[in-house]
């Protein structure tokens, strides 16, 4: 799994503060959240910021970093979503570029802003290049959580 480092530390303190302000989370909510896990080997307690798709009490992610190891079956996250504090345990947690790629397709047609991160440019129709997000389905880890 790649680790380069597409959005910058700053960008995910910002989001943090942001995101825990009741006024100031309104401009991002929509599409980033805080998800809060517990390490698994170090029991220490981590707050991320991630962008998100959200269909009724499912919620879908894509990420390249070895954060989505600490997300167990059964072990419950904390989510602030939407300014309120919510439960969710995992649902499905995958590599399979054949899953992932039209998910993440969808993802890059709701969430233009991500295709950045994921290196995905548009064409003239203002759809996602096909090839792109296959390559960059094969880069990314895809997880479902389901709110409890």
């Amino acid at each position: 799994m790649a680790k380069e480092r597409v959005v910058p530390l700053w960008f995910n303190r910002v989001m943090k503060l942001v995101l825990r302000i009741p006024l100031l989370h309104r401009v991002v909510s929509g599409n980033i959240m805080l998800l809060t896990y517990t390490g698994r080997r170090t029991g220490k307690v981590y707050t991320i910021p991630v962008s998100y798709t959200q269909h009724g009490n499912t919620l879908t992610m894509f990420t390249n970093h070895n954060w989505s190891k600490n997300l167990i079956d059964k072990v419950p996250v904390t989510l602030r979503l939407r300014g309120r504090l919510l439960k969710a345990t995992l649902d499905f947690n995958t590599t399979d570029v054949e899953q992932i790629t039209p998910v993440l397709l969808e993802h890059l047609r709701n969430k233009p802003a991500d295709a950045r991160i994921h290196k995905v440019t548009y064409d003239d129709t203002g759809k996602p290049k096909a090839a792109e997000v296959r390559r960059a389905a094969g880069n990314v880890r895809m997880i479902r959580l389901k709110l409890v």
